[in-house]
């Protein structure tokens, strides 16, 4: 994310966000639903600064809207299969989620989450059936 400033014809200050995104269009996709769009919804619906409306220290102001930001959506699902773990670091696993009643309670849900399939960012196609990404942690 870079942050363009230059001053206007006018003399007034111009700000620009650039999102800088990969090229492979699966890690472009995915680096969207992560980073861009959240802070896409952050300009668009603003941040709520009751607050800390009385300080000027821009560093407050920044750790607040970052602590207080609603990135997206999550919710628990199991996995469906064993899926192997990167060693080096926790990634985003592209899945395809399931909805389904409890037994117990009619009015509570359970989600399952399976696999696209391999992951390399060079293959679209697992774009196509994921509706989800999981958050995997780096494997031991």
């Amino acid at each position: 994310l870079l942050q363009l400033t230059k001053k206007g014809s006018n003399g007034t200050i111009c700000r620009k966000l650039v999102f800088a995104l990969p090229g492979n269009p699966v890690s472009a996709s995915v680096c969207t639903e992560l980073l861009v769009r959240p802070c896409l919804d952050l300009l668009n619906q603003g941040v709520e600064t009751s607050e800390v409306v009385n300080s000027l220290d821009e560093q407050v102001f920044i750790r607040h809207a970052v602590d207080n930001a609603s990135v997206h959506d999550e919710l628990m699902a199991t996995l469906t299969k064993d899926v192997k773990l990167d060693k080096g670091r926790p990634e985003y696993h592209r899945v395809s989620l399931q909805r389904a009643q409890t037994p117990h309670d009619k009015l509570q849900y359970s989600y399952h989450a399976t696999s696209t399939g391999v992951q390399r960012s060079s293959r679209v196609l697992s774009l196509r059936s994921a509706d989800g990404l999981m958050m995997l942690p780096r494997g031991g």
